[in-house]
C-alpha cells in the first residue's frame, strides 16, 4: 500500500496568487482514477473559471471565500465541503482581506 510523504511534495504556483501541492495521483502513489490534492489561495486570489468531466470535492480547511458554480455564487468558509459536478463551470475566490 502506497504512501505519501506531504513534505517530500512542493507548492506550485499554478496562477498568480494560487498554489497546488498534487498529494496523489498517477504520479505520487500510482493512482489510477483519483487525484488528492492541495489548494491554497493568498487573499484575494481566484481559481479562475473551469470545469472538468468528473466531480470534484472541495474541502475548506480555514478562511471563506466566494464559490462560483455555473454563474451563482455562493459564500464558503472553513468546515465546509464543496461539490463540483462534473461538466460543470466553477470557480473560487479567496474574500479574507489581505
Amino acid at each position: 500500500m502506497p504512501i505519501v510523504d506531504h513534505n517530500a511534495i512542493e507548492d506550485v504556483e499554478v496562477f498568480k496568487g494560487v498554489f497546488s501541492r498534487q498529494l496523489l495521483n498517477k504520479k505520487f502513489g500510482g493512482s489510477a482514477a483519483i487525484t488528492v490534492g492541495e489548494l491554497k489561495l493568498q487573499p484575494g486570489a481566484s481559481l479562475p473559471m473551469h470545469m472538468h468531466h468528473v466531480e470534484e470535492a472541495l474541502t475548506v480547511i480555514t478562511g471563506k471565500g466566494t464559490l462560483t458554480l455555473e454563474g451563482e455564487s455562493q459564500e464558503i468558509k472553513a468546515n465546509t465541503t464543496i461539490l463540483a459536478p462534473a461538466g460543470k463551470k466553477h470557480s473560487i475566490t479567496n474574500t479574507v482581506p489581505n
